[in-house]
């Protein structure tokens, strides 16, 4: 896992904020600060027996946009293809304290720039996972190369894929495990940025 400016790893900076209960408040308008949100790169090669060549970092900068600085989450892929249908880089999250937001929510927002490729947002529940295969409720969203766009995802919004219908569940958010944020074959292959920041759950 790379490391962020500060020296330390997302791993080491979320056991850091995670002992504060202070630092996991969201600020007075309800952005959530992206260095404790918990992300970690995971790719198709790691959840599948077959070993792929795909690979996702994950790294916090600080950057202008639109004249103001942000912290920003920032996703960087190379999806690689494989004898797979389906090839899926995530920034997964799998935080104890986040998901119990998630679940008492009625979705989640934040702001992105992207490089025109479109991203996949999934929610995972207990139902979600048989043996290798991860199922979930998703969102898709594309972005605009270089402009900074408004990603808004109430939970009415998401849906189960018709590539998963032999697992057809319903969506029941206090049931939540983990959201995910990542690149599919939807983008097509090759390398791809996302940028996040201002993260809310409301």
């Amino acid at each position: 896992m790379p490391n962020c400016a500060s020296g330390y790893s997302l791993h080491e900076l979320f056991a850091k904020y995670a002992s504060n209960a202070k630092a996991v408040r969201p600020t007075a308008s309800g952005i959530i600060p992206v260095n404790v949100l918990g992300f970690y790169s995971y790719t198709d090669a790691e959840r599948r027996t077959e070993i792929g060549k795909s690979t996702a970092k994950i790294f916090l900068t600080r950057k202008k946009i639109d004249g103001t600085a942000v912290d920003v989450l920032n996703l960087k892929t190379h999806l690689v293809k494989t004898k797979h249908a389906i090839h899926t880089i995530y920034a997964d999250m799998h935080t104890t304290m986040l998901n119990q937001r998630l679940r008492k929510a009625n979705g989640i927002r934040f702001k992105a720039r992207g490089d025109g490729k479109p991203w996949q947002v999934e929610f995972h529940t207990t139902e979600s996972h048989t043996g290798e295969i991860f199922f979930s409720y998703i969102y898709i969203f594309s972005t605009i190369r270089n402009q900074v766009i408004n990603v808004d995802i109430p939970y009415s919004s998401i849906f189960l894929p018709d590539y998963w219908t032999q697992y057809k569940f319903d969506f029941d958010k206090e049931k939540i495990v983990t959201l995910s944020i990542g690149a599919n074959y939807l983008q097509g292959y090759g390398k791809s940025l996302l940028q996040i920041f201002d993260f809310e759950v409301f």
